[in-house]
């Protein structure tokens, strides 16, 4: 014995809208996982450049005359300032996104995941300008917190978002 089903007869207007609500849906999807990739990649540049300073920072510890490790220094905190500005541009971007016009409920709780990443983005921007610091100490201990913001935001970016945005592509067919 067959499961019995049911089925609906639509009008052809009523399938295009059907059709767009699934295109609007998948957009979406790209969207936001492009807004998760992008601050994963920060996230994760942020953190190899935390270990550097890390290194360095030991090594001037041992050894404040150390010419080499000082010159590296002072390019991982270059480094760091180009890491500042791309995030602070990532959470300028991510704040606009989340405060554009939603199409409905799914899409307006999906932006609103996407402001929270917005301000931790904007957190580890801060803590990025102490990596910037003449201090190395404080400068590999800025460049790690910025580090942990950063993961922070992007693990949380694809527990909640990624979530949402899977809950819109098994709901959009029905």
């Amino acid at each position: 014995e067959t499961e019995p089903y049911t089925m609906k007869v639509v009008s052809e207007e009523e399938y295009k809208k059907t059709l767009k609500d699934e295109r609007k849906s998948a957009d979406l999807a790209k969207e936001v996982q492009d807004i998760l990739n992008t601050t994963e990649t920060l996230a994760k540049a942020q953190q190899e450049l935390a270990k550097k300073m890390d290194a360095l920072n030991q090594q001037l510890a041992k050894n404040p005359n150390n010419a080499a490790a000082k010159k590296a220094m002072e390019a991982a905190k270059a480094e760091q300032a180009a890491l500042q500005k791309e995030a602070e541009k990532l959470a300028k971007q991510l704040q606009q996104y989340a405060q554009s016009p939603s199409a409905g409920d799914a899409e307006s709780e999906v932006k609103k995941k996407v402001g929270e990443m917005a301000q931790q983005v904007g957190k580890a921007a801060q803590a990025m300008q102490g990596g910037q610091s003449p201090n190395p100490n404080l400068a590999a201990q800025s460049a790690a917190k910025a580090a942990a913001i950063l993961k922070a935001a992007s693990a949380a970016g694809q527990q909640k978002a990624g979530q949402a945005v899977k809950h819109m592509e098994e709901v959009a067919p029905l």
